[in-house]
């Protein structure tokens, strides 16, 4: 019995070996591997993202092991029964190691795990990392779902909504019911989204930006009641920035007279290559890089960096002219790669509410 019971221990530490070797692995490939800001402009073997590709729903809305990386991206602007302003960023990530699509233990993809809350007195980060081909994390079609461990988005038949967005970490949990009340969005050339001057960076991209979002926020053991407004994204390639691309400023935003704004750009040395989309209901318009004007009107020297926390945004053609602020000046989120992201508000010709995020400072 002893000697059965000293085997049991052994297995038990080698197997707690083997994954810890695996997760401080994992986590080390996507930090210095094929992670947002690497130059990975070579694709490997991976697929090109090219022009005039014909995007296929609902399939597109799943996995694409044949190209290196890709998100399910998730923000909501949301108001808890006093006013106060809230925020919820979840996203996951899908990073390759390598071309191929192996099952288990040899599955070459990597996901990782944002789940991000913006409290009226702060923000609460939470990272998970996970090996796909053993069921620990994976998104299907149908019917919809994604998860890493339990954290659970759950879809309709076919497609993301309607939703319920579940996740748990210490004292905070989330329950969020989400609808689609709008079209689905193909940024860019239908779909095809360039994101520099030379086209040597694109990447697939869509987007649901009309969302309602309702449900509970557990912090400590106090729930708060929220309602608001959410956003979608969807987007994959097989490259990343180029040796002189350090990074990123984009912008998600819902305006009150109902229409919404999607505008970025790339920072390319002294150069800045400007992409966007305007959206009035059913109407989309795509924003090239001669018809945005981006201006930093506030920096905050926190102590990761200096962060430009206020812009000025022109889109003349369309009659906008708007101040976009963070709402609470907070810090990069404490992340295995650092960025900033939070909830904004908008001022000048339209009001409204968005989310801002700053890479590569």
């Amino acid at each position: 019995m002893r000697s059965l019971f000293i085997k049991v221990i052994v297995v038990l530490l080698l197997l707690l070996a083997a994954a810890q070797y695996w997760l401080v692995n994992s986590q080390q490939e996507l930090a210095a591997g094929p992670n947002l800001l690497a130059n990975t402009a070579m694709h490997d073997g991976f697929t090109p993202v090219v022009r005039d590709a014909v995007l296929d729903f609902p399939a597109d809305e799943g996995v694409h092991p044949d190209f290196r990386n890709e998100w399910w991206y998730f923000t909501a602007n949301l108001k808890d029964q006093q006013g106060q302003d809230w925020g919820v960023q979840w996203t996951l990530f899908r990073f390759a190691a390598t071309q191929g699509d192996l099952d288990g233990w040899q599955s070459p993809h990597r996901y990782m795990a944002h789940w991000v809350i913006t409290k009226p007195d702060g923000q609460i980060a939470h990272e998970r990392f996970a090996r796909a081909g053993i069921g620990q994390a994976n998104v299907q079609v149908s019917p919809f779902a994604m998860w890493i461990d339990d954290w659970q988005w759950q879809g309709g038949e076919s497609e993301p909504f309607p939703a319920t967005l579940i996740a748990r970490q210490g004292d905070a949990a989330m329950n969020l019911s989400i609808t689609n009340q709008g079209v689905r969005v193909l940024h860019g050339e239908q779909g095809y989204s360039q994101k520099n001057q030379e086209d040597s960076l694109a990447s697939y991209y869509f987007s649901y930006p009309s969302l309602a979002v309702s449900g509970v926020i557990t912090l400590n053991g106090v729930e708060h009641q929220l309602r608001g407004n959410g956003w979608y994204d969807r987007e994959w390639s097989s490259n990343s920035l180029i040796p002189d691309e350090f990074g990123w400023d984009w912008m998600s935003l819902h305006l009150d007279d109902n229409r919404k704004l999607m505008v970025s750009q790339v920072r390319q040395g002294d150069q800045r290559y400007y992409f966007g989309t305007l959206m009035d209901g059913e109407t989309v318009t795509s924003l090239s890089s001669q018809d945005i004007q981006m201006q930093v009107t506030r920096n905050a020297n926190l102590k990761q960096g200096v962060y430009p926390l206020g812009w000025h945004v022109i889109i003349a053609e369309h009659n906008i002219d708007i101040k976009v602020d963070a709402i609470k000046q907070l810090k990069p989120l404490p992340l295995t790669f650092s960025y900033w992201e939070a909830p904004v508000k908008v001022s000048g010709s339209a009001t409204g509410r968005g989310y801002m995020e700053l890479t590569g400072y």
